[in-house]
């Protein structure tokens, strides 16, 4: 079987679907009780940022930064939660936040259950964004929300150490095949061959390249003990196995950082 990848000016891509970030949301409510459309003024609460707690260094740099901006003028708000969900869980509901982001893999549980005003009908130029950033959005058949922004994963090569290696634009690898034979050489020339994170975007990028994926195309059923997903996490096993493939921690320790 022909495994591919694509190639995407110059760079070696893992992934040729964009990836959403969240939307702004607005909520209807956490409860069972179901949102009164009410008319004039309101007081919102607006969560403007998740971070994350237990030695995330960049979440620790975020809550330095928000704190300060906050000191400055004079805002005052609770404690940053890791979700909306733990907020509403946690706060008091004068507290909980009105608008917040929610995150594309979270999007449906929250729709699901009411939580979600659908406001996608209000944005006029709706249409100008990508078909797949708004389907991400859409439930039974309603745009919720517009994402932020979205980024398309892929595995840029240094070219300095690709040259080192004896490699040039001939062998940029267009399949999983050429892939592991320009690992092999960048490896042989003492060069980490690939450095790639261990999460699911950037893993689940070769389930995609492979025809699989965590859930089925229309987002109903869950996919991800499918044999195109097995087929691509053995051939990143073996690519991290071989030592043609570092999670970047592992990367660092090796350089005694």
């Amino acid at each position: 079987m022909k495994r591919h990848t694509s190639r995407v000016a110059g760079s070696v891509a893992a992934g040729g679907r964009p990836r959403p970030w969240p939307c702004p949301a607005a909520a209807a409510g956490f409860s069972n009780k179901p949102a009164q459309q009410q008319t004039g003024s309101a007081s919102l609460q607006i969560l403007i940022g998740l971070v994350r707690r237990r030695g995330d260094q960049g979440g620790a740099g975020r809550r330095r930064g928000l704190g300060r901006i906050d000191r400055q003028q004079g805002h005052r708000h609770p404690r940053p939660m890791t979700s909306p969900s733990s907020w509403a869980r946690r706060s008091p509901a004068a507290t909980r936040p009105t608008v917040f982001y929610v995150d594309a893999a979270r999007f449906a549980d929250y729709a699901s259950v009411g939580a979600l005003l659908p406001y996608g009908d209000k944005i006029p130029d709706a249409d100008d964004f990508y078909s797949s950033l708004r389907k991400t959005f859409t439930y039974q058949g309603k745009l919720y929300c517009i994402p932020k922004d979205f980024s398309t994963i892929a595995m840029e090569i240094n070219t300095d150490l690709w040259a080192k290696a004896g490699l040039g634009t001939a062998d940029v690898p267009t399949t999983w095949d050429q892939l592991t034979t320009a690992a092999q050489k960048l490896k042989a020339a003492g060069v980490t061959p690939i450095a790639i994170g261990d999460t699911r975007d950037r893993i689940g990028a070769f389930m995609v390249e492979a025809g699989g994926g965590i859930v089925n195309a229309d987002g109903t059923k869950a996919t991800a003990d499918s044999p195109q997903n097995l087929q691509a996490l053995q051939y990143v096993q073996t690519l991290l196995k071989s030592g043609y493939a570092q999670y970047p921690k592992a990367a660092v320790r090796r350089l005694g950082r």
